[in-house]
């Protein structure tokens, strides 16, 4: 029976061998294509495993017999299922087994020595980039990644007895087993190697069977990590102890639960479950589980078997008991050891006094628990044991507190009596008092008074003593004293400055004197000029500045401006001082308050004969005093020095009154500039004194009265501005911060000024003036208008600031106030008056332009010019330029119509006027030059004459209107610095004039000074010796510069000299 069973399981065995050689020449993994498929023979202790994939040709050996288990190789019939893959089991025995698949092959079982032959592509093969893992079992492998690039850089060899390939690491010379397995689906090749992720590129090299020949196939993969992962049941005693330890679990085999089971006070154990919260058990100690590849957590299943009382806590009056805490029957309970607290508060009340502190909290001593409200019950304490199996409520047991320190109040006028729980009456607390409740307590007091006295201090008309009482209103009562202003009252007789002011509360701790304050007129006679503001003093009827003083003013400009804002500034500058003056009221103020606060030495750097400003020479006597007047009198034109304007019909006028008032009260030099009617004027107030009505009288020097002082009345409500008794003011402007003026003053004619470094930043809005004149309306593009009239100040434009530019006639009266606002930007503005004369200008980033005409309308365009509008029209206008041929441009004339000043290419045309013209041009800054012509041309056209030099125009017309220019009118200009040669020879020891042209004033140097030098006196060239020098010509005026080349030589009878008198030794 035996041998009819053998003999059927060979045949069996045979035909599964043959069925299985159906594979040689089948697919691989994905696109990986192999020659043939192959068997993997592993050895396991005792025990083989075989992995037969389908269609495989196989031939196995083995050196010694094999015997299956359990009498079969697997179970498996002969006709075994070719689509997956089969492993059979054999114990190591003496025999060799082989059997025969269904296509006939003979399969014979490896030795243990042998090698296994592996099938792989070929070197050249195309193989896909593909990814596979197997998972073996419980045994977890790393992976690798076929990949169809790859460089060999390590090897892979059969190399280990035990049939496993082994991956050599090149790098670190370190091996690692390759397991090949086989299924339906390809071959797969699992490396275990721990930790290792980056690409490797291997050789592999296979031994055929029983033979020394290797077979080498070259391709690369990529290894990659998968953890590995052992299996284990682990225990958790879910609240209780004595859990069992860990149990290690194999892989597809049975094992049992620990039979340890936890305990836990108050429960009763049910068992075990996979879930933390399962009030059921799903499996008991011992049971018997089966591992499927993975690893338990199980956790006991407990049942509560104890009873709860409740312990409550009541702070009983305080705060902050402890919270309810459970007792189990079968334990004790530590009590909480928080501890509750109680305090009352105690709240000062001066009661007419004063305390620096408001009241303060007492705090109560806790003592215990007890179970009685009173304390009359059990007594517990924080932190001890309760072991009743009862519900409870404790009770906090508190130790009241005493007072403890109290504040000493003060009154003045009294003494303090002590702290009492009534305001009138109630009883009196001390600091050992006890407390037992919230309490207010109040101070007593016992009243005591002084006398407060009032001392003139040098003056007259004290006001009477105040006696009765500790605390006063000071008196309203002003006395006087001729020369000063009365600042207010100090308790010091030598005060500079005042303690109290009229209606302020004093209070006593004493009989007190009070001192009157004084300042002396902040400017005295001499600190005041003794020459009055008119024509007479400034003598030559028109506003003179130096040339000096001037590029002064203008590079102080140019340095807190951008460069095109400053270019339009001093546009604005030029034109001012082009105007007719007698006097300068606005620059005498100035220069008075800035030699009396010392920001300037008036005296010794313009007029060093001079002592004090009483004693500096009037200006027609002295021209560095009339250009330094008229310097600071032009400043008004630099936004950065100008102040806020306030206007009778606006909402700040009186708050503008009531700062003018308060600054001049606290002792400040101001300047003050203000407007009645259509005259405007600049004045210094110097002192302050209170008027018979209650209202304010500020002291000012007015110029034009020299060392006669004028007075500046403000009633009392701060609603009207009167000057000098009559004039009385629409309008009012004052600066008393002149720390900016440091930045500009001159420091005397022949000194630079100061210049700080600091930039201003200009308002990218533009500016309009007029000149009041009756009447007056100003229209922008939108159709918003602004008036003018009686003072009053209209219409729907925005106006983001306003500024006054005051001056004064030719005969040193007031002349007509200008009127500057800063308004939204706008290309085009429309001028009306009723008056005669419309005098007005536009201010912009781009251009400046202004004009005084008789013309019933002005249109002023930043992009095209003036235009003024009526019947025989004066014009006197100013267009800006700023380019290479000038600064500015000013025309005047007049038509029988219509006359336009406006832009045209890179020049400037007059259009309607006939006669007799005026054009006036302004370069480099100070440069100015006027000529006048007669014209019966519609149109003039002005422009640069083409030499490039700045000043340089041509006045010119068009002979038959048809806008060629080719009748010249006028011309003005200067000669461009150069020299009148290039190249000059001289003789050694000559001297000769430096011959050149060019306006103004020229610096002239050698480059060479030991062959060229010039005489001090003369400025002529000097040949100190022979050789060649340059010399250079300098304009200072526009820096224009041009060089020339000196030769000095011998002349013939110098030659004799050297070479027959010995002249080379001497001469």
């Amino acid at each position: 029976m035996k041998r009819k069973l053998k003999s059927a399981l060979s045949l069996l065995l045979c035909m599964i061998m043959v069925f299985g050689a159906v594979a040689v020449g089948g697919e691989g993994i994905g696109e990986l294509k192999a020659s043939a498929a192959s068997v993997t023979c592993h050895y396991y202790g005792s025990r083989w495993r075989i992995t037969i994939p389908a269609n495989t040709f196989v031939q196995c050996y083995s050196s010694t017999a094999l015997t299956t288990k359990n009498g079969q190789i697997s179970g498996k019939s002969a006709a075994y299922d070719i689509n997956c893959y089969n492993a059979y089991y054999m114990s190591d025995g003496s025999t060799i087994y082989s059997f025969v698949d269904q296509n006939g092959k003979t399969c014979y079982f490896p030795r243990k020595s042998s090698y296994t032959e592996y099938i792989l592509p070929s070197s050249n093969s195309s193989i896909s980039d593909s990814e596979y893992s197997l998972k073996n079992g419980c045994n977890h492998y790393k992976r690798f990644t076929w990949n169809s690039t790859g460089a060999s850089e390590y090897t892979v060899k059969m190399v280990d007895s035990s049939g496993y390939p082994k991956i050599i690491d090149s790098s670190t010379s370190t091996s690692y087993d390759v397991l090949h397995a086989s299924h339906g689906r390809g071959n797969i090749y699992e490396v275990g190697i721990n930790g290792r992720g980056d690409p490797l590129y291997y050789t592999f090299y296979v031994f055929p069977n029983n033979s020394s020949e290797v077979k080498t196939y070259t391709f690369s993969f990529s290894v990659v990590a998968i953890a590995a992962n052992s299996h284990y049941a682990e225990y958790d005693a879910n609240g209780g102890s004595g859990a069992p330890a860990s149990q290690y679990l194999e892989c597809e085999r049975n094992f049992n639960i620990s039979s340890t089971t936890p305990s836990r006070p108050g429960y009763t154990f049910l068992g075990w479950s996979t879930s933390p919260t399962a009030s059921s058990a799903s499996y008991q100690p011992g049971e018997l589980m089966y591992c499927d590849a993975q690893s338990y957590k199980f956790y006991a299943v407990w049942r509560n078997d104890t009873s709860y009382y409740s312990v409550y806590y009541d702070a009983n009056g305080g705060s902050g008991a402890p919270s309810r805490q459970t007792k189990a029957s079968t334990h004790n309970l530590t009590l909480s050891s928080v501890k509750p607290t109680k305090s009352f508060s105690i709240t000062y009340n001066a009661n007419g006094g004063y305390t620096a502190s408001s009241g303060k909290i007492v705090s109560c001593s806790f003592k215990s628990w007890n179970t009685a409200v009173n304390g009359n019950g059990t007594t517990y304490y924080p932190g001890g044991t309760y072991s009743n199996n009862a519900d409870v409520t404790l009770y906090a047991q508190w130790i009241n507190p005493t007072a403890g320190a109290l504040p000493t109040p003060t009154r003045d006028g009294y003494t303090f009596d002590g702290w009492y729980t009534g305001k009138e009456i109630g009883t009196k607390i001390t600091e050992s008092s006890t407390i037992s409740s919230n309490l207010t307590l109040y101070a007593h007091w016992k009243k005591i008074t002084y006398n407060l006295s009032y001392n003139a201090n040098g003056g007259i008309g004290a006001p009477a003593t105040q006696s009765g009482s500790t605390s006063y209103t000071i008196s309203s009562t002003i006395p006087t004293r001729s020369g000063y202003t009365f600042l207010g009252w100090s308790k010091s007789s030598s005060a500079t400055t005042p303690e109290f002011r009229a209606g302020n509360t004093i209070t006593l701790t004493g009989n007190t004197t009070l001192y009157a304050v004084w300042v002396e007129y902040c400017l005295t006679k001499s600190d005041i000029f003794s020459f009055t503001n008119s024509s007479y003093y400034f003598r030559t009827g028109t506003y003179t500045i130096t040339d000096s003083d001037f590029n002064k003013l203008a590079n102080y400009v140019r340095k807190i401006y951008n460069s095109n804002n400053a270019s339009i500034c001093i546009n604005n500058i030029q034109a001012l001082r082009a105007q007719k003056w007698g006097g300068s009221c606005y620059g005498m103020a100035v220069a008075s308050i800035l030699n009396k606060t010392g920001q300037i030495a008036f005296p010794k750097n313009f007029d060093s004969k001079a002592s004090t400003l009483y004693d500096v020479a009037a200006p027609y006597q002295n021209s560095a005093v009339q250009s330094a007047v008229n310097y600071y009198f032009l400043s008004q034109k630099i936004p950065a020095l100008r102040s806020n304007t306030y206007y009778n019909n606006r909402d700040n006028w009186s708050a503008g009154l009531k700062k003018l008032v308060n600054s001049v009260k606290a002792g400040k030099l101001t300047l003050f500039s203000y407007w009645w009617k259509n005259y405007g004027h600049a004045i210094a107030i110097v002192g302050y004194e209170v008027a018979s009505d209650g209202g304010h009288n500020l002291i000012a020097y007015d110029n034009r009265y020299g060392e006669k002082y004028i007075t500046v009345y403000v009633d009392k409500n701060y609603s009207s501005c009167v000057v000098n008794g009559d004039e009385k003011a629409y309008g009012i402007e004052f600066l008393t911060d002149f720390s900016d003026f440091d930045k500009i003053d001159i420091d005397g004619p022949n000194n630079d000024m100061v210049l700080n470094t600091r930039s201003y930043n200009q308002s990218a809005n533009t500016e309009i003036s007029v000149e009041l004149n009756g009447e007056v309306t100003v229209e922008n593009k939108a159709g918003q208008t602004l008036t003018i009239k009686d003072g009053n100040i209209g219409g729907d434009m925005d106006v983001i600031s306003t500024h006054m530019i005051v001056k004064s006639t030719p005969d040193g009266s007031p002349a007509p106030v200008t009127l500057v606002f800063e308004v939204n930007d706008s290309t085009a503005f429309t001028f009306e008056s009723n008056a005669d004369e419309i005098n007005a200008s536009v201010t912009t980033d781009k251009c400046y332009a202004s004009v005084t005409t008789t013309a019933d309308t002005v249109i002023i365009s930043e992009n095209e010019g003036i235009y003024a509008l009526g019947d025989n029209v004066t014009f006197n206008g100013s267009l800006s330029l700023n380019n290479e041929a000038c600064d500015m441009i000013s025309f005047e004339g007049q038509g029988k119509g219509d006359v336009n000043l406006v832009y045209n290419d890179d020049g400037i045309l007059a259009e309607g006027t006939k006669g007799k013209s005026s054009i006036t041009v302004f370069s480099n800054t100070t440069d100015v030059s006027t000529a006048d012509f007669n014209s019966n041309y519609a149109d003039v056209k002005i422009v640069g004459d083409g030499s490039g030099i700045a000043g340089n125009i041509c006045v010119t017309a068009s002979s038959e209107n048809n806008g060629i220019y080719d009748v010249t009118l006028a011309s003005l200009g200067r000669k461009r610095t150069e020299f009148a040669n290039k190249s000059v020879t001289m003789y050694y020891r000559e001297k000769r004039a430096v011959e050149y042209t060019g306006s103004g004033q020229h610096l002239i140097e050698s480059l060479n000074p030991d062959i060229i030098s010039f005489d001090t006196t003369t400025h002529e060239m000097i040949a100190l010796k022979t050789g060649v020098a340059t010399i250079t010509v300098t304009s200072l005026e526009t820096g224009e510069t041009d060089t020339c080349t000196v030769t000095v030589k011998y002349a013939w009878w110098q030659i004799l000299i050297r070479i027959l008198l010995l002249g080379f030794l001497w001469y």
